[in-house]
């Protein structure tokens, strides 16, 4: 099954290229699933984390239905690091796109329902703010990453 992460995340990352760099359009989050009939595609654009839920689990219900054996979703995203003396046990929560230090990635994660692999690129942009690169981080967050998207294959 490991293949079959790598090759959806291979996917992403061409996807993800062909649409900010070449075609020099917004990333919809997009989402691949693989079944025994063939593979399908869907765009799940959302505005707040009410309608990314919705999203996610009207694809949660296609995918069950279906008989997805592994999925994947690739998104842009800001990162930024943690204000010193920021404690995640006390403090409120951060979100990076507040951040002055912020920085853009195109985040990809591709999953069996056991196994999560993850991949993310830096964008970078011209002067005109165009985007002319996805720059391919050596990242391997392991345990680190987590998302509750990545869980939507799981019988609950």
């Amino acid at each position: 099954m490991n293949e079959l992460l790598d090759q959806l995340i291979f996917v992403a990352g061409q996807h993800a290229e062909l649409i900010m760099t070449k075609l020099h359009m917004p990333l919809m989050p997009t989402w691949v699933y693989i079944t025994d009939e063939g593979a399908c595609i869907a765009g799940t654009p959302w505005q707040d984390e009410v309608e990314k839920k919705v999203m996610a689990m009207e694809l949660r219900r296609a995918m069950l239905a279906e008989g997805a054996k592994a999925y994947s979703m690739v998104t842009e995203v800001w990162a930024s690091a943690a204000p010193e003396g920021w404690n995640p046990e006390t403090d409120d929560p951060i979100r990076a796109s507040e951040q002055a230090n912020r920085q853009e990635y195109v985040l990809c994660f591709a999953t069996d329902g056991d196994e999560t692999r993850w991949k993310r690129w830096e964008i970078k942009r011209d002067h005109l703010e165009r985007v002319t690169a996805l720059k391919e981080e050596d990242w391997n967050p392991g345990d680190k990453a987590h998302s509750w998207l990545t869980k939507l294959l799981r019988k609950q």
